[in-house]
């Protein structure tokens, strides 16, 4: 049996942004490195937040943002380079967050 992939898509951020992407690292029992690592939360404390981060079965897609209940995020897109998640719009960086050290830069 033979497989044919035309596209693959990726995105640092679950349910925003997906980008086409000509290659990548799949990893067994993960999936594609880095995919959806990042979300982001709405209408819920950062108490909250670190329950449903310890606990996926407490999850609800109505607790993050996505394209579906806030399109206009659409107008954006995210990647993620040398271990920082990068706001883009267009083709300008709005701003960047480093994971290991946890800081937001302009």
């Amino acid at each position: 049996m033979s497989v044919l992939i035309s596209s693959i898509y990726f995105s640092p951020v679950k349910s925003l942004s997906f980008t086409n992407i000509k290659s990548c690292i799949i990893k067994k029992d993960l999936g594609i490195v880095n995919d959806r690592s990042f979300a982001f939360s709405r209408i819920i404390d950062s108490k909250k937040a670190l329950i449903l981060e310890k606990n996926p079965s407490e999850r609800k897609l109505n607790n993050f943002l996505t394209l579906k209940n806030s399109p206009v995020l659409n107008k954006y897109n995210f990647e993620y380079k040398n271990n920082k998640l990068i706001l883009m719009f267009g083709n300008y960086i709005e701003f960047h967050y480093s994971y290991f050290t946890r800081e937001l830069f302009p």
